[in-house]
């Protein structure tokens, strides 16, 4: 399964003792496939900055750049279909480049 995780879960899933650490280890042990492209990778290493540190942020990034189930996406269209928050097309757009049938966002997992 394929999926794309927005920055804020990230943020919420790295520290071990998180209701959600659990997603960031199953990412880790490759019980999933993760889609992202050159702005998400850049969004995660900025918010994991702001809300960790430098050293916390270059270590996420590094670990997704060595773990085989992350797959690189470069889109080929914006489709600009998310007017409330203009930031979170990169996700949508990925989702629909892709096919994905799940998208993890801080609001919910929405099923497509």
């Amino acid at each position: 399964m394929t999926i794309v995780i927005d920055c804020n879960i990230f943020v919420m899933c790295l520290t071990s003792n998180s209701p959600f650490h659990i997603i960031y280890k199953s990412l880790v042990n490759g019980k999933f496939q993760l889609a992202v492209t050159g702005d998400i990778l850049l969004e995660y290493e900025e918010i994991v900055q702001r809300k960790y540190s430098t050293t916390t942020a270059k270590a996420f990034i590094t670990l997704l750049s060595e773990l085989p189930n992350i797959h690189y996406i470069y889109p080929h269209y914006q489709w600009q279909l998310i007017q409330t928050d203009p930031d979170d097309n990169k996700y949508c757009d990925l989702r629909l480049q892709v096919g994905l049938i799940i998208l993890l966002q801080k609001t919910g997992i929405l099923r497509y």
